[in-house]
């Protein structure tokens, strides 16, 4: 449990762009006409959702200046690239920590070429997630700021329940947590002629997915009798990016996966303690006591932080574990199903790492209290 994986890298590199770079002077074109177009820069990661790339610029009179140009490769439909870019333009006017987005000379904040849509965002020197008691708290608070945003912004809701619904995505392929998935991927190993030590693994832990299983299909007939909420559905660690030198929260990115959900606020809560909360424990030995008391205090500050800002519901913080295991099996029935049933090979390569999620979830989210007032 708790190894380390792709993103326990805090710091974030960008290297010469190669290839063909035309997009970029059609950026500047329509974007910065009065500007030189000095180096492109590319991030230096392997990336899914999109491409991402630092454009440094240069004005007539000798000023500089770096934005980030993304290139959207899994979204595709520009009306609804357009809808997300103007969501986020709305947080940003409401002082949420976002990115601010640059728009063309027309207005338009989405850019067309050769069949590919990029935008423009100002460009951030920042870090990733760093695992310290600081940077969690700010998160906290700054979650539960765009929360309260989201929830003045229900004009939005209907669109992003929409367009959620479209598109090849895992929550799409696997909509609810069904017992009867897991007992497919039980047959679909047993009928295998030879077995890894991978599928060792995963059969040795399909009880436990049954029985998570059957707990989240009766929490879904309760929880969803509260009002839909829209969330982010995806705070890791690389989509928090920190001022460099510093702690606070720079900016909250990657707004493709926004959904809609009842108890979406605490779906969120839930998933950051989870994703943000296993780095403070990457390599290190979860067995002990100080470790064990270590990872309830990060839960309680977590909660604590973010109803300084606004309350979190008491079906909410009662569901907490079963929302964030409903999510992390909802990934792991789309690649087991890739892996025994050909369905999906979406992220098959890193389906060791989400074998042991349901034990890490218990450590960081399973409390005897909070110790919270809570509304």
């Amino acid at each position: 449990m708790f190894d380390r994986d792709n993103f326990s890298q805090t710091d974030i590199f960008f290297k010469p762009a190669m290839g063909d770079l035309s997009f970029a002077h059609v950026i500047v074109t329509n974007f910065f006409p009065l500007w030189q177009m000095v180096e492109v820069f590319q991030l230096d990661r392997n990336e899914i959702n999109s491409s991402n790339y630092q454009l440094v610029l240069e004005s007539p009179a000798g000023e500089r200046k770096e934005v980030l140009v993304r290139e959207f490769k899994v979204l595709k439909d520009i009306q609804q690239i357009r809808f997300y870019l103007e969501f986020l333009v709305k947080l940003y006017e409401r002082r949420v920590r976002v990115s601010r987005i640059y728009p063309a000379t027309d207005g338009a904040l989405v850019a067309e070429y050769r069949g590919q849509a990029y935008a423009v965002f100002e460009f951030l020197d920042a870090t990733h997630f760093v695992p310290t008691a600081e940077a969690f708290a700010g998160v906290a608070r700054e979650v539960a700021r765009m929360h309260q945003v989201f929830s003045e912004l229900g004009e939005y809701q209907s669109r992003i329940e929409e367009y959620s619904q479209q598109g090849e995505t895992f929550f799409n392929a696997v909509p609810a947590v069904l017992a009867s998935d897991i007992s497919v991927i039980k047959n679909a190993l047993e009928q295998k002629k030879e077995h890894t030590d991978i599928d060792a693994l995963v059969f040795a832990r399909l009880p436990q997915y049954m029985e998570a299983a059957l707990q989240i299909e009766a929490m879904r007939k309760t929880a969803d009798t509260f009002p839909k909420q829209i969330f982010h559905s995806d705070l890791h660690p690389h989509n928090i990016l920190l001022h460099k030198g510093a702690v606070s929260v720079a900016a909250l990115v990657d707004f493709d996966s926004v959904r809609v959900q009842s108890l979406g606020y605490a779906h969120d809560v839930a998933y950051a303690i989870y994703r943000l909360g296993r780095q403070f424990f990457a390599g290190k030995d979860v067995s002990t006591k100080e470790m064990r008391e270590q990872a309830n205090a990060l839960r309680e500050l977590f909660i604590a932080e973010y109803t300084q800002v606004r309350p979190l519901s008491r079906d909410g913080l009662e569901l907490l574990v079963l929302l964030v295991k409903e999510e992390m099996l909802k990934k792991l029935i789309y690649i087991l199903k890739g892996a025994y049933l050909g369905a999906h090979v979406a992220w098959l390569h890193d389906l060791q790492k989400f074998i042991p999620a349901l034990d890490e979830i218990d450590i960081l989210l399973v409390s005897s209290g909070t110790g919270t007032e809570l509304q």
